[in-house]
């Protein structure tokens, strides 16, 4: 049965004749690359040439999100951290010699902190607080960076320079594709020559992996592999067209007011058939199960790719979030428990009832429920110019207020870094809830995790409940 779609604001719809790439492929691609990558152990220093004084291996690191250069660590090793002193650049020469190379790494800056890791010595790419300043990098389609003292993802697939037995080079270095916490920033960018102020200068077959760290940055989970040719490579990079797409791709893009797409989402390999993904003109989208009141995703970048939906019969109906995208919880957003001891639910009871929604002017959704005798309301926008998402619930009605709560986040572990900052799961995003609200956050144990969860107390007429995320 093919889903009514209800859509407000300014769409545009992208055809584009090129080739669809399946999430099957690229999974299969990168299930293959587990075999191939080498991982560069930071259980020394040995695979590293040059170690300056200002490097050191730590187990743990927390930057401050808003004091510049201030950190927490924990001896042991497994995470490379440079530790600032002074202005001057400190840089880390690996003992990786390098022609054509696939590298992935895992790293944290800290606020204001400024790096660039160089391939073969040479070619530059910026590690950049961007997120504090909101600058793109050279050549990048779009800002994905994470706030500071949270982990990010960067994989680069370079070419290097060729040469001709004479030595007269005949071809120039190459980022073939550059990928920053999940999103595409950079694609068959040509180097003409070494970038300014690289640490070697002229051009060569073979030369070392950089960094030259400027501030406070953090790394671990460097892996990499070395590759003769681009035909070697290609899977990786997620170039496996799917030939039952007809090679056609619809992209939903918000232009002038908000869009509310009803559709299905993947979550977790599953199919969630009653949804809505949210789209803003700045870029800050989500999808919300309003079957459990639960938000499952956000992301930062382009907001849907809709060609199952509406190619040939539409009957897949799943809507892929573009950029970088986040993946939390998708069990209820608020429930009824007798005491802060009782265990979460899976699923929403049959107290619940999704009310529908109401559209402001500048085409924001503001979502209804029920739950028991309590009405809620639950506006989710960003604010900030994108720097957060920002989620406001109103509640009224509710004859016993105290039995009403609200999970704000789950997680592995969940770390306050702040008087109302909240890092969740091991530093991937940060939760801002302020506790001179008329509840006080409550941090659990659950399972083999950590819940935040807030008890509705003292309710009148109407209370409001309010958080932002923040990535």
């Amino acid at each position: 049965m093919l889903m009514r779609t209800f859509i407000r604001g300014s769409i545009v719809f992208l055809l584009v004749c090129c080739n669809y790439f399946t999430s099957l492929t690229q999974l299969q691609a990168q299930t293959d690359t587990k075999t191939i990558f080498k991982n560069l152990s930071l259980n020394d220093l040995s695979g590293f040439k040059t170690v300056p004084q200002k490097w050191k291996l730590v187990e743990d690191v927390s930057y401050d999100f808003s004091k510049p250069e201030k950190s927490e660590i924990k001896n042991g090793t497994g995470i490379l951290v440079n530790i600032p002193k002074g202005k001057s650049e400190s840089i880390l020469v690996s003992n990786l010699e390098h022609n054509n190379l696939a590298i992935e790494f895992e790293f944290m800056l800290a606020k204001g902190s400024q790096t660039t890791m160089y391939l073969q010595g040479r070619y530059a790419i910026k590690l950049n607080d961007s997120w504090s300043n909101q600058e793109l990098l050279p050549d990048a389609r779009i800002n994905v960076c994470r706030a500071p003292g949270l982990w990010q993802k960067m994989t680069v697939f370079f070419q290097a320079p060729k040469f001709n037995n004479s030595g007269t080079k005949t071809d120039n270095a190459k980022f073939l594709k550059v990928e920053y916490n999940g999103v595409t920033i950079q694609e068959n960018i040509e180097i003409k020559e070494p970038s300014t102020n690289s640490p070697l200068k002229g051009e060569v077959i073979n030369g070392p992996w950089m960094v030259a760290a400027g501030g406070a940055i953090a790394l671990k989970n460097i892996r990499y592999f070395q590759f003769e040719n681009l035909a070697n490579v290609k899977d990786f990079m997620g170039t496996v067209p799917n030939e039952n797409i007809q090679d056609r791709q619809i992209i939903v893009t918000p232009q002038l007011k908000t869009i509310v797409q009803r559709c299905f989402i993947e979550y977790d390999h599953k199919k969630r058939t009653f949804c809505a993904a949210v789209g803003h003109p700045d870029k800050i989208n989500y999808a919300i199960d309003l079957s459990q009141g639960a938000l499952i995703n956000f992301w930062k970048g382009g907001f849907i790719d809709a060609t199952s939906m509406w190619t040939q019969r539409g009957e897949t109906q799943i809507a892929v979030p573009l950029g970088s995208k986040f993946e939390i919880s998708p069990s209820p957003a608020f429930a009824i428990l007798s005491n802060s001891k009782d265990k979460w639910p899976e699923k929403q009871s049959d107290k619940f009832k999704f009310k529908g929604y109401k559209i402001d002017v500048d085409g924001k959704p503001t979502f209804l429920y029920t739950v028991s005798n309590f009405s809620i309301e639950d506006k989710i926008e960003p604010q900030e110019n994108g720097s957060l998402l920002t989620r406001k619930y109103k509640v009224s009605s509710g004859k016993d207020a105290n039995i009403l709560w609200f999970k704000l986040a789950e997680g592995v572990n969940i770390k306050q870094v702040g008087k109302d900052l909240y890092s969740i799961n091991n530093s991937s995003y940060y939760i801002k809830y302020t506790n001179d609200q008329s509840s006080k956050a409550i941090l659990r144990e659950a399972g083999l995790g950590q819940e935040l969860i807030v008890p509705i107390s003292g309710l009148k007429n109407q209370t409001e409940i309010k958080y932002s995320i923040i990535w």
